[in-house]
């Protein structure tokens, strides 16, 4: 039971971290991607933990098919 709770704990966030990944891939199709081309690195650095990576993270829609994922693929591996 615990080797099951630690696989499905490193698959969720696995998938998480995909999830944010793909999120930032994303931001050139948002419609705020005018202003974010002029900003600094700094910024821009800020922009992607905060608002991109933070809202996978933190938002249920994306918490819930991680947890579902993650508890299939932990059934299956």
């Amino acid at each position: 039971m615990l080797e099951f709770i630690i696989k499905w704990f490193g698959i969720y966030w696995l998938i998480i971290g995909c999830m944010s990944l793909d999120n930032i891939f994303w931001v050139s199709a948002s419609p705020e991607y005018s202003e974010y081309k002029k900003y600094s690195f700094k910024e821009k650095l800020k922009y992607i933990i905060l608002y991109r990576i933070k809202t996978v993270v933190t938002n249920w829609r994306d918490i819930v098919p991680g947890i579902i994922s993650s508890f299939v693929l932990s059934l299956i591996i």
